[in-house]
């Protein structure tokens, strides 16, 4: 089915949205909590999805990941971890709305650690910021961009190890 430009930005704008309000909904359940494994966070997510928007498709594999396993790429597949008090957990979720999808993640910093939710907040306002450096920047490079996201940390304080996942990897046209 061939879609006009605006149709396609619309559609993929409004899964967007949707996916935002699910994870504001994850959040209000407190689905990320300490004494819960990450797979059952994943099937809590899944479950949820699927009640509130009748989400069965993702065009990745799901991750939930909490604590030591944050470090870990995307291509590779942890031991299944419980999450503790004081954890960092990450989930990025490729759930697919209709026939739109949306890749979405999102940090919870779970307890108190007041070093961890500055983190968390950094990393937030260092993607809004990235964002907008990308929408004002229409003929932007990838290595421009990439440039751009490590000088954000830089001034965060947060440092960059490593990409998470390289996007060549995957054939993204299709």
């Amino acid at each position: 089915m061939e879609h006009s430009e605006q149709t396609l930005a619309s559609s993929l704008l409004d899964a967007q949205a949707k996916a935002h309000t699910l994870f504001a909904e994850v959040e209000a359940q407190h689905i990320v909590r300490p004494g819960i494994a990450e797979t059952e966070i994943n099937e809590s997510v899944y479950a949820l999805a699927g009640r509130m928007y009748g989400i069965s498709r993702y065009w990745h594999k799901r991750i939930v990941r909490a604590g030591c396993n944050t470090l870990a790429p995307y291509d590779e597949d942890p031991p299944d971890l419980t999450v503790r008090e004081e954890d960092i957990v990450f989930l990025d979720l490729g759930p697919v709305f209709e026939e739109w999808e949306a890749d979405f993640g999102r940090t919870f910093v779970v307890g108190n650690d007041p070093l961890k939710h500055k983190l968390c907040r950094d990393i937030a306002e260092a993607f809004a910021k990235g964002k907008q450096h990308f929408q004002d920047r229409p003929d932007i490079t990838g290595a421009e961009l990439y440039g751009f996201a490590q000088r954000l940390a830089e001034q965060a304080g947060l440092g960059v190890r490593r990409p998470h996942r390289r996007t060549s990897d995957w054939d993204l046209s299709a």
